[in-house]
């Protein structure tokens, strides 16, 4: 059973998306990346497809940090969809994103169908969604990474929601994702699967990691060092005008044709790619 997913979006001639309405259960998540009056056509929208209420995101200030209901109820806290009959705790108020990218449902599916008895590395693993695929397909153990210990609690909280286990073997790092692979560098901690979905662009007290600049060395480091034999890597990234360096090329294997859902096409929510050791 699968209650999310995008119900209909707005594309340019270029298809650039202009707004977006993502489903979660019952309610909807208006997702504007150009400024229009959306109070016009919320309630429409509403009733077109049957939502108890509608949150606009507004995408295209990045300053403006702010959600607001626009149409119907608000929704009850806390809040919860499926996807594949795994559950996650949606938050459509106090962040950015509410916790589950819907983009990656196909993502999360095939890189889980490898992770039966082998040890997962889940690096900027965000609230978890793709480690509760992997822990859910029998993992070994599973791994998560984050900076942010706010998403590193709703991950284990997720893990709850789904009757997985969040003692050893799995783990839940709150700390930088670079911090954490010096410690796994020096211990020489290895792992079948390692999935890096990091964020465009972030910044910590000490440094800023930026994905087309880093990627490159970022791949390269855990590739060589954190990776078994046989072993693969899958990287994604949600930036627009991303181009993979030419260096790692012939050890990648694009996928991004696969991944993206079919109600988010044309557009291209996200490139990705898989590679190999």
């Amino acid at each position: 059973m699968t209650n999310c997913k995008r119900l209909t979006q707005n594309l340019d001639e270029s298809n650039k998306i202009l707004w977006a309405l993502d489903k979660y259960d019952e309610y909807g998540v208006l997702q504007a990346y150009v400024e229009l009056n959306y109070l016009n056509f919320a309630q429409e929208l509403l009733d077109t497809y049957s939502l108890k209420g509608i949150y606009l995101k507004r995408r295209f200030d990045t300053k403006l940090n702010k959600t607001e209901l626009i149409a119907g109820q608000p929704a009850p806290k806390p809040y919860y969809c499926i996807e594949n009959d795994l559950k996650f705790e949606i938050n459509f108020e106090d962040y950015l994103d509410v916790g589950l990218f819907l983009d990656h449902r196909i993502s999360r599916e095939l890189v889980s169908e490898h992770c039966n008895k082998k040890d997962v590395l889940n690096l900027f693993s965000y609230t978890g969604s793709f480690s509760v695929y992997c822990a859910d397909k029998g993992a070994k153990s599973v791994t998560s990474v984050d900076l942010s210990s706010n998403y590193i609690e709703w991950s284990k909280r997720n893990f709850v929601l789904n009757n997985l286990n969040t003692l050893a073997p799995n783990e839940f790092w709150s700390m930088d994702v670079y911090s954490f692979l010096e410690l796994a560098i020096k211990s020489e901690t290895q792992y079948d699967i390692i999935i890096i979905d990091p964020p465009s662009f972030s910044r910590n007290k000490s440094k800023t990691f930026q994905v087309q600049r880093d990627h490159k060395e970022l791949i390269r480091t855990i590739q060589k060092n954190l990776l078994r034999t046989n072993g693969f890597i899958f990287f994604s990234t949600n930036l627009q005008d991303f181009v993979l360096d030419p260096y790692l090329r012939p050890g990648a294997d694009k996928l991004t044709k696969q991944t993206v859902p079919e109600e988010f096409k044309p557009g291209r929510p996200h490139q990705s790619f898989v590679f190999y050791n």
